[in-house]
């Protein structure tokens, strides 16, 4: 050793050059450290120790010392990878937002295989101290993905990444104004290339809100309006919001705050109606417009509403089934206090992340706080047929899709426009996304012989230019909870450019805003059916438009919901089932009509023959009648206004509602004074 290190010395290297490179070899070659690590505070906790000792040295409250120790907020997900090899990968990533005293946050992203939500916490936590130390106006932020990158290869990276960042944005945890990552260990400007790069950014980021592109389509449509500036200005604007927060202590007994929403735009007619939503993108800005919309998909189909929305700030897979009830009935016990809801008041519905069970916590919360209100099952639509649900509600918005889709088909206007021989058969269609809407739609399509060449969800995208059969996609889903290995079909790995692919409809059954001005251009699809709310941004609808698509608009198409919303509410108030008392008397007037035929013609039927005819209508065939007889209809009124005024389809439904509207307002008196 002597000899070796005199050597190094007559090379120019002294003892300074060389203890540190030692220390470093011997540390990163042994594991001298793994007793350190074992036998000591977690990372986290060593953390909180340092801020402890400090915080006895600061001038800071007691609250105020324990809001900034505690991180804010920690997203947790996971989802499937497919292998070169064929076989799946659950991948897991976290994102941790310690601070959100300043905004953005930010914080790197790191590939480990030691990454886990304790290490994301503490890293976070770190981060706002050290933002702070050098002035740097941001919280803090920590973020990764639970992989070994030596194990996958650039491609397969890449898929992570893209995937990664896309669940960030779907649950507002990036954002130039929100959080912005960085890279950090096993990440580098590779990968910060493709986070910035998902192609869904610029539609995001680049173009109007969500509330504003609602708004602008208003003023477009009010030009051509009949109502006065003062009905206009009223029916723009929304009347009330209500903003609640509330502790929920979860099981491990930590408290959380919960915030939750709901929005009144339009109380022209009472009560308003409106869905409930469970998502982490929740905000005051989106109940808004989405309770814009009710108003005006209300007055589209004559249903006699307000529009309103409400939703709850939280990720529901989040949380176990005790915890959402307990959500769900305090929130419900705010709209209570608060007048926010009731049967002549505001009528709840389903919405993203909530579904018939949570409707049934709400309609026995209510009950429980007005116990004398005879109507109290008519407090909210979507509940189970067994508690006061009305059948066919569950695919009533795909069945209205798919009616309203086959009557603007048939007009000569949409057949020549779209080169489109006008019936359903054979009609070749891509969706965006398999929840309830997506499916229903896929499956009244495909039963009525168009083909589903395309479904597009977040994980991946399938493709069968034959037609997918989509009840045993359906099923595969149920067994699988993923799309992903379903051999009915090619994989797609970027949902987001099925949506360029050449078929006859395209149908965004998803999330706003997936049509922006970076991808309209490439949009191959003749008709462009919104099944979803606000799927297409105001400049993309523009460019579509110029370029001779037919745009079927969402708060038409998507109105089914509603309009069977209040077939429940209207059973409700009437406290029986739709059928009751006609179906046997029905059956049989057309029996003895029958037999008077039967004896004129000298034939008489089989049973079975004699049943088909004479059998009465259910409470489902009743349903399904009075949707398909109501889209009829508002798709009718909407193609004759766009054809006498030159108007595109949404504009012309807007100013079909506005007109409404202001004749309600002014038959209801003399609101105005000039």
């Amino acid at each position: 050793m002597l000899n070796f290190q005199r050597a190094l010395r007559s090379k120019g290297f002294t003892s300074s050059h060389l203890r540190p490179k030692f220390v470093a070899r011997s540390l990163s070659s042994t594991k001298s450290f793994y007793p350190v690590l074992d036998d000591e505070p977690s990372f986290l906790k060593s953390v909180e120790m340092y801020f402890d000792q400090a915080a006895k040295h600061s001038n800071a409250s007691e609250d105020i010392l324990k809001s900034i120790r505690s991180v804010d907020s920690v997203l947790s997900v996971s989802f499937p990878i497919e292998k070169e090899n064929g076989e799946i990968e659950i991948i897991k990533g976290y994102r941790a937002h310690h601070s959100r005293h300043r905004l953005p946050v930010k914080g790197g992203i790191r590939y480990s295989s030691h990454v886990d939500l304790e290490e994301v916490q503490a890293l976070a936590s770190l981060m706002t101290y050290k933002c702070a130390i050098v002035d740097v106006p941001y919280g803090g932020a920590k973020g990764g993905v639970c992989i070994n990158p030596k194990e996958w290869t650039a491609s397969q990276l890449e898929r992570i990444t893209r995937r990664y960042t896309m669940e960030l944005c779907q649950k507002g945890f990036i954002g130039p104004g929100i959080d912005v990552p960085a890279p950090d260990v096993g990440t580098g400007a590779r990968e910060m290339s493709w986070i910035a790069a998902k192609s869904f950014y610029p539609v995001l980021d680049d173009e109007p809100s969500f509330l504003k592109s609602v708004e602008m389509y208003f003023d477009q449509a009010a030009k051509h309006s009949n109502a006065s500036e003062d009905i206009l200005k009223s029916i723009r604007s929304v009347d009330s919001v209500l903003s609640v927060s509330f502790p929920i202590e979860k099981e491990n007994g930590e408290i959380e705050i919960i915030k939750g929403y709901r929005a009144h735009h339009s109380r022209h007619r009472l009560p308003v109606k409106g869905g409930i939503r469970y998502s982490s993108h929740v905000d005051l800005e989106e109940v808004q417009a989405l309770a814009s919309l009710m108003t005006y998909k209300c007055a589209i189909v004559d249903v006699p509403y307000g529009g309103a929305k409400g939703g709850v700030c939280i990720n529901p897979k989040e949380w176990t089934a005790s915890q959402l009830e307990r959500i769900t009935r305090r929130y419900t016990m705010e709209l209570c206090q608060k007048g926010f809801i009731g049967p002549g008041i505001d009528v709840p519905a389903p919405d993203v992340g909530t579904g018939a069970r949570e409707m049934s916590w709400i309609a026995d919360t209510y009950r429980q706080f007005n116990p004398t209100d005879v109507n109290g099952s008519g407090c909210v639509t979507g509940k189970p047929v067994s508690n006061g649900g009305v059948r066919g509600r569950n695919e009533a918005t795909g069945l209205g899709v798919f009616f309203a889709v086959r009557e603007f088909l048939s007009y000569p206007e949409v057949m020549s426009k779209a080169n489109h021989h006008g019936k359903i058969q054979d009609t070749k269609i891509i969706i965006q996304g398999f929840g309830n809407v997506g499916f229903w739609s896929a499956k009244f399509f495909s039963t009525n012989g168009a083909k589903i060449i395309g479904i597009a969800e977040q994980e991946t995208s399938l493709y069968n230019e034959n037609g997918i059969d989509i009840q045993a996609l359906f099923d595969y889903k149920k067994e699988n909870n993923t799309l992903i290995g379903f051999p009915g079909a090619k994989h797609i790995d970027n949902s987001l450019s099925l949506l360029e692919m050449e078929c006859d409809v395209l149908i965004p059954a998803a999330l706003e805003r997936q049509i922006g001005m970076v991808n309209a251009g490439r949009v191959k699809a003749k008709v462009i059916a919104e099944a979803a709310n606000g799927p297409i941004t105001p400049g993309a609808n523009s460019l579509l438009l110029s370029k001779g698509k037919v745009i079927l608009p969402d708060l038409l198409l998507n109105a089914g919901g509603v309009c069977v919303s209040y077939f429940e509410w209207l059973k409700n108030l009437s406290h029986v089932r739709f059928g009751r008392m006609n179906k046997k008397w029905d059956e049989n007037s057309k029996a003895k009509l029958l037999s008077i035929v039967e004896k004129g013609a000298g034939r008489t039927l089989n049973d079975a023959e004699r049943r088909t005819i004479i059998i009465g209508a259910e409470e489902q065939d009743l349903v399904y009648s009075g949707l398909e007889d109501t889209m009829s209809i508002a798709c009718a009124e909407t193609h004759e206004t766009a054809i006498s005024k030159g108007i595109d389809y949404r504009t012309a439904a807007l100013v079909n509602a506005i007109n409404k509207i202001s004749t309600v307002y002014n038959a209801s008196g003399s609101m105005f004074s000039n």
